[in-house]
């Protein structure tokens, strides 16, 4: 994979970077936000959000997935963990319902 610094932003960038140094680029995708009903309200009437973000930093070989709610970093994931955490939250969900995957 090529590291951000060595040429155009991946596919999957949302920035502009406008005059921004290519070597300086931080990239982003779209975050995913995901309700949290079972979590304490916010200010009693605030629904909180799990974030999901895929970032990959100047010099970075590769993107991670960040998990966060509000303000607070939960997880850095590499993209071979996420896979594993997906798959393991789909066989969680599955066993929940009492599907057979």
């Amino acid at each position: 994979m090529t590291a951000p610094d060595a040429g155009p932003c991946p596919g999957w960038c949302a920035d502009s970077h406008d005059g921004e140094p290519a070597a300086e680029r931080a990239h982003c995708a779209r975050v995913r936000l995901i309700d949290l009903s079972t979590m304490p309200l916010i200010a009693g009437k605030h629904v909180q959000r799990l974030a999901l973000d895929l970032v990959q930093e100047p010099g970075e070989d590769e993107p991670r997935v960040q998990l966060r709610i509000g303000d607070y970093l939960l997880a850095q994931l590499t993209i071979a963990e996420c896979e594993r955490a997906g798959i393991a939250l789909v066989g969680l969900a599955a066993l929940a319902r009492d599907v057979e995957l």
